[in-house]
């Protein structure tokens, strides 16, 4: 923030259109110092997700905190991604939210990579406690109990949490079932979402589930949890399955289902295929430039 500011003053006070205060957790307070017309870029609110990342009293302040900046930003138009974050925006009284689509970055007509033979899982993300993988973990051993499968574990963050996570899959007794792959490059991410059998996400919020997108334009289907960004990003029984109770066992059920049941997992997959190709980068940018251009426009007319 203090940087910000700095270079605001600096460099460009005066001298630009349209300001884009993009919000992740905290924003970058312009309301207070900025007197061109300002847009609000943000793609989730954290409410819960300071109790999973800080300790109190910080994950105290932090409610508090995005409490008091979202009523400073009422009348600062609101660019974000889901649905789920615009009506939580407008419950929290922000005047104007638009809301634009998150495309997939991979190209499915240069892959041709075939399903795993036995059941396989994958959840991609960072390794953070807000992305709840131990759920994923504590599913995927009730599932284990049952048939035989896989999963793997796709990306890195912290390694407090990642050694967390082996351990609770070593005290599982699933270290042959279970694979941390760590960091991959794009071209790896492709092949494993395209031989998955479905990609998984018990994260407790997220501004859009874009790993979901991704993996949907390869014919991945998803199973997820009921949670803010996942539940946009996943068509019920559509592209995947959301579960209504956000809970191992409610998960298992879900990749138990797709297991036993060849043509769901299927028809998931195709339509996921189908209906996520149509989201591209181009209209993202337009309604993002139609938003902007009339908010400088009308500094301009004034």
């Amino acid at each position: 923030f203090v940087w910000a500011f700095w270079h605001y003053q600096k460099y460009f006070k005066g001298k630009v259109d349209l300001v884009i205060d993009q919000i992740h957790w905290v924003p970058f307070f312009t309301p207070l110092y900025v007197k061109e017309p300002k847009v609000a870029l943000i793609f989730e609110i954290a409410k819960n997700l300071w109790d999973k990342s800080l300790p109190r009293p910080l994950s105290t302040i932090g409610h508090k905190a995005e409490y008091l900046y979202l009523r400073l930003y009422r009348q600062i138009p609101f660019l974000t991604a889901s649905q789920s974050t615009y009506n939580e925006l407008k419950a929290a009284k922000i005047q104007k939210v638009t809301t634009f689509p998150l495309a997939p970055n991979l190209n499915p007509s240069s892959l041709n990579w075939a399903k795993e033979k036995l059941p396989t899982f994958i959840s991609l993300s960072r390794l953070t406690p807000a992305k709840q993988i131990e759920e994923t973990i504590k599913a995927f051993y009730l599932l284990s109990q049952k048939v035989n499968a896989r999963l793997w574990i796709v990306g890195r963050g912290e390694s407090r949490y990642k050694n967390h996570l082996i351990k609770l899959a070593r005290e599982f007794g699933l270290e042959s079932k279970i694979s941390f792959w760590g960091y991959i490059d794009e071209k790896k991410k492709a092949e494993l979402l395209q031989r998955a059998w479905a990609i998984i996400s018990t994260s407790a919020r997220e501004g859009w589930g874009l790993n979901i997108t991704e993996a949907g334009v390869l014919g991945t289907p998803a199973v997820v949890y009921n949670s803010p960004g996942l539940r946009d990003a996943v068509r019920h029984k559509k592209t995947g399955l959301i579960c209504q109770k956000s809970t191992p066992e409610e998960l298992e059920r879900k990749l138990n289902e797709l297991i036993h049941n060849s043509n769901l997992r299927m028809k998931l997959g195709r339509q996921a295929q189908i209906l996520n190709q149509k989201l591209t980068w181009d209209k993202s940018a337009k309604i993002t430039l139609d938003v902007l251009k009339n908010i400088a426009l009308q500094r301009a007319n004034n």
